[in-house]
């Protein structure tokens, strides 16, 4: 009995370790605790779970402590991508031009610099003055078809690129129909022209070039010279 007595003893406290070392285990590490790819997992969990100012300290860790190691890069890149998520558009951009900058063969710089380009593509409104954001992201757009004419990114770069066109050309037709409208032949002349020779036509040509044969009929009869602006 005395012996039965001590196996039972026995097997209590080794079930009794198992459970322990178990709670132990099972206990998630402290983002302090954590290596360079335990973190970066973290990070991207939190974006996932749309938690984007942790994930944001959790990926920025990972970059600080393991600048070194491929988990850094990851990170730089979803760091990028987390403050995209956020409309953060300056501060990605800045990210992603760091990212290019500092990892120029990285596989996935096509990706990186659709991203430049959707930056300020997602800031295009539909009429601005200056048309800034739409030639900043046309230029970005350009230069991915450009560098990587057979790359996945580049077939959603030129839907996008055309659009910019669109938008470019609007721009100029409409601002050619008001100084059409206000009888202003010659600046009216030169934005149609310009229109034309530039942009693609998206059925706007049509109007345009019988509006240039005006324009340019109500010069010649005020004796002003058009020869300077070529179709």
């Amino acid at each position: 009995m005395l012996k039965n007595l001590s196996r039972f003893k026995f097997v209590l406290i080794i079930s009794c370790l198992v459970l322990i070392a178990g709670g132990c285990a099972s206990k998630k590490a402290k983002p302090d605790e954590m290596g360079h790819a335990e973190l970066l997992n973290r990070g991207l969990e939190l974006m996932k779970k749309g938690d984007p100012s942790y994930a944001l300290k959790v990926l920025q860790a990972v970059k600080d402590r393991y600048p070194y190691t491929e988990s850094a890069i990851i990170a730089s890149l979803k760091l990028g991508d987390t403050y995209f998520a956020m409309d953060e558009y300056e501060t990605a951009y800045g990210l992603y031009d760091e990212f290019e900058k500092y990892h120029p063969k990285d596989v996935n710089i096509p990706y990186v610099k659709y991203q430049k380009a959707m930056c300020f593509f997602k800031q295009i409104k539909a009429f601005d003055r200056q048309q800034i954001h739409v030639l900043k992201a046309r230029l970005e757009f350009e230069k991915l078809v450009r560098l990587y004419p057979d790359d996945e990114y580049t077939v959603m770069a030129r839907r996008n690129l055309r659009k910019c066109l669109t938008y470019l050309t609007q721009f100029e037709i409409s601002t050619a129909n008001f100084y059409f409208n206000q009888e202003q032949y010659k600046a009216a002349l030169l934005r149609y022209t310009y229109a034309v020779n530039n942009f693609p036509d998206i059925g706007q040509y049509h109007e345009a070039l019988e509006k240039i044969a005006y324009c340019k009929a109500k010069l010649a009869e005020s004796g002003e010279e058009t020869e300077e602006i070529e179709q």
